[in-house]
């Protein structure tokens, strides 16, 4: 048994070898090997790559448990082989946005591997949620029908039909991104199998990240420094915790179509929005507000699902093989999160936004006050009470890992940890 793993490890190394220094690199032991260029040059460092500097900060990443987990999973000494032939087959992958680091990870790394596995015979273009005219809410039950073949499912938009998915956005009970990703992994296994129960049996193609560069801000015409400068303010809101933590700082938080906040602001419908960097940025939001506040940290996975009657009308290799590439898009977007951890904060001042952080006043009555005493017993009431499983979920899995544990009563208390 120690020859076949040791073995099993030489391919494996042989691979890292082989596929260093760029798209699609895998750690197996040297960083190094993950240094070079981004899949996109807007996606790294002022060269366009992913420095070693930036990945030696984030190394807990590539030794996690999860990582080696997705090494297995996408099968790189043992790929399976293309033997269907004659198939012509189209289908859009539906994104939020087309400018997420996660949607152009699919653009230039997934679809092309697929397409060039299955020598041309199975084609993936990319399409955004605003393109097709679908709500983010709805797209559990368009997969589910199969309107939609293969799309990306946001917790936010989803969590009013299953709460528990909303256990790693909880906004401001993580302190800092390696929390919340240690959190999001250890409940994934459930939350997919929710997901599926919910769909149909839909098939998780790959866990959709949320990288470091997409923790949440607020964006406003006005500084947001202290607590009294939140109050009655108007912000797009995008979900059940979100909107708990706007109202909990004294505003009002009103659901906006991500491709309709821009004319809001515009138009001062809206003070405010929360986003990422990246949100803003590619919104163009730094040209109707001036100020960034922040931040919440987030580093959690969406969900990339397909359809389950055209996953399984798929031929047996090109499911494999799609499964297989969905686990070498993840590999790719956790190479880069550490340079995409960096460079969105600069990159959002670059364009004229001023950035404040969160006074240690200010964060003290968040977790005090917003998050212990408003986001965490509200969301205990949208799972069905204290007696759910989505709140024996959180006290199993997030508990021990974020200090706070939710009592038989519905309430929050901070714990040893």
């Amino acid at each position: 048994m120690e020859e076949v793993e040791e073995t099993a490890g030489t391919a494996l190394e042989a691979v890292a070898a082989d596929l260093a220094g760029g798209p699609g690199a895998i750690y197996v032991g040297d960083l190094n090997q993950l240094v070079g260029p981004s899949y996109d040059p807007e996606h790294g460092d002022e060269d366009g790559n992913v420095p070693l500097s930036a990945l030696e900060k984030w190394e807990w990443i590539f030794t996690s448990d999860y990582y080696q987990e997705l090494l297995e999973k996408a099968e790189l000494t043992n790929p399976t082989p293309l033997v269907t032939e004659g198939e012509e087959l189209t289908f859009q992958m539906v994104c939020i946005v087309r400018f997420t680091p996660r949607c152009k990870v699919m653009e230039h790394v997934l679809a092309p591997n697929v397409f060039e596995r299955t020598n041309g015979q199975m084609k993936i273009s990319l399409v955004s949620y605003a393109e097709l005219g679908i709500a983010g809410p709805d797209v559990m039950n368009l997969v589910e029908n199969g309107t939609l073949a293969l799309a990306e499912i946001a917790t936010p938009y989803v969590s009013g039909e299953l709460p528990a998915l909303e256990v790693p956005w909880l906004w401001g009970l993580y302190p800092d991104t390696k929390t919340n990703y240690d959190v999001s992994v250890a409940v994934l296994p459930e939350l997919n199998r929710l997901i599926q129960e919910q769909t149909g049996g839909a098939v998780p193609i790959a866990q959709f990240w949320a990288v470091p560069d997409e923790s949440i801000f607020f964006f406003t015409k006005t500084p947001m420094r202290t607590l009294e400068d939140f109050e009655g303010q108007k912000f797009r809101s995008f979900g059940g915790a979100i909107s708990d933590m706007i109202a909990g700082m004294g505003a009002d938080g009103q659901f906006v179509a991500f491709s309709e906040v821009y004319v809001a602001m515009e138009r001062g419908i809206l003070d405010g929005g929360l986003t990422s960097t990246t949100g803003a940025v590619g919104g163009r939001w730094y040209e109707v507000v001036d100020h960034m506040t922040g931040y919440f940290p987030l580093f959690t996975p969406l969900f990339m699902y397909m359809n389950k009657d055209q996953f399984d009308n798929l031929p047996p290799d090109f499911q494999q093989i799609l499964l297989e590439e969905g686990a070498k898009f993840e590999l790719e977007i956790l190479r880069v999160s550490p340079i995409l951890g960096e460079i969105g904060i600069p990159r959002a001042v670059d364009t004229g936004l001023e950035y404040s952080e969160f006074s240690p006043e200010l964060w003290e009555y968040i977790f005090d006050e917003v998050v212990l005493k408003r986001i965490v017993p509200k969301w205990v009431e949208r799972t069905g009470g204290p007696d759910s499983d989505a709140v024996a979920l959180f006290n199993k899995e997030a508990a021990p890992v974020v200090g706070v544990r939710i009592n038989p009563d519905g309430s929050a208390t901070v714990i040893d940890q």
